[in-house]
This record gives structure tokens, sequence and C-alpha cells, in this order.
């Protein structure tokens, strides 16, 4: 799976033109979109979910005044981050060169290689043993054994048969 990073620019309201910003709206807007189990809008068309509760806190102890705005797809934040029409979003994405290079954002927070397995299909061993005899992956494991015999073959064969006369 991919790397996530919750890229809070709250660390931007530190640094010159967003602290003005911040200063004459008193509030910061929050682009999110439904990506659960991150961001998830519940039926009554609140928000919870892994990010939404780490931002709370986070607006909570710093004693922030925020309010979230829907969207529909991650290209739509992106978008409103670079034309500033959004202070920040606390859905996860891929931190790359890029968009580092436009955005401030944090280390990543939540890295998974999350795989689900299930049982290979209730077959006898027997039928197993019978279809990975006759697999592609087993036809190519015994070529190039026979390709190295063949190989290390024909260089004895160069080395010992003036030797070896009786043999060869």
């Amino acid at each position: 799976m991919k790397n996530l990073s919750l890229h809070i620019l709250i660390l931007l309201l530190f640094g010159g033109n967003n602290q003005q910003a911040f200063a004459e709206s008193d509030t910061l807007t929050v682009g999110i979109y439904h990506n659960p189990p991150f961001v998830i809008k519940t039926e009554d068309n609140n928000f919870e979910g892994l990010s939404i509760e780490l931002w709370e806190n986070i607006a909570q102890s710093a004693n922030l005044t925020y309010r979230y705005e829907l969207y529909s797809d991650f290209v739509g934040i992106l978008k409103r981050l670079e034309y500033q029409d959004i202070d920040l979003t606390i859905n996860p994405m891929d931190v790359n060169d890029s968009r580092v290079n436009k955005f401030d954002m944090t280390q990543p927070y939540f890295i998974s290689s999350i795989g689900v397995a299930i049982p290979y299909l209730n077959r006898s061993p027997l039928a197993v043993f019978i279809s990975n005899i006759f697999s592609l992956a087993f036809l190519e494991i015994i070529l190039l054994l026979i390709f190295v015999i063949f190989v290390f073959g024909f260089f004895l064969w160069l080395i010992e048969r003036r030797h070896n006369k009786f043999q060869f």
C-alpha cells in the first residue's frame, strides 16, 4: 500500500503569510473527502475517523477554530490547497517530491502493507501437486536446470576429452 501522511499544515500558521491570513479569518478551513478509515462521513453529516480524531485533538489543544469543507475527491483538495482556498487537509496522502515542493507536509504517521489471506480453494493435495508440476513456473525452473547442466557438462567435456580417452 502507499506511504500515507497527515499533512497538517498548521505548521504554516507559524510562518509569515499564513499567520496574517489566520489572524484575519480566525477560522481554519480544513479540506476533507470521504476516505475510510481516516475520514468517514456519518449519516447525520458529521465526520469521524482516524484523521478526524487526530485533527480535533490537535485543534482542541491549540485552541483553534476550524470548519470542514467536503470535496468529492483528492484532486479537488490538492487544487484548493495549491490555490490557497483551504488552509489544510487531514486526508492521508503520499509524500513525494512534487508535493513537498508545493506544500509543507508532516512525516508519514501511517505506513501499511496490509493484505488479506484466504485459503487457496479447498483442493486436495494431489490436485495442488499436479497443478504445480504442470505450471509455467515449474517448467521454467526445469529448463533452467537443464541449461545449467548442459553448460557445465560441455565445459567438463572440453577439459577432460583429451585426458580421459576411454570416457569420451
